[in-house]
């Protein structure tokens, strides 16, 4: 979806860019939702390579919507940070901004490592 990382903060965060594009819209004109969830998860996943220092998988992914995202909003911004590294699983939460840095949509996920 043409994710952009702006900035990692080793082994705590990570900050993404996404443009949005009309494709993602309802019928309505409004980003549907499992872009916003899309966009949660292409953060989650490398931030959870970069602390974990090997592949996870995902063991779920919670949103929470906060207001409706459109295209006038031009991309989305999603702050995400480890809440606990383990040795098996990794938590991580998440939030969402606009480009007028107003919260749209939070999230949490549960990631279990995998390998050696």
């Amino acid at each position: 979806v043409g994710g952009e990382i702006l900035e990692y903060v080793e082994g705590v965060s990570l900050k993404t860019r996404f443009p949005l594009r009309e494709i993602y819209n309802n019928p309505a004109g409004v980003i549907l939702g499992g872009y916003l969830s899309v966009f949660f998860d292409q953060s989650f996943g490398p931030l959870s390579y970069l602390v974990a220092k090997r592949p996870a998988v995902s063991l779920d992914l919670n949103t929470t919507f906060i207001r409706p995202v459109t295209i006038a909003d031009g991309e989305i911004i999603i702050e995400c940070e480890v809440v606990r590294l383990g040795k098996s699983f990794i938590f991580m939460t998440a939030q969402a901004f606009n480009s007028k840095r107003k919260l749209v949509a939070t999230a949490t996920s549960r990631m279990a490592v995998i390998g050696d």
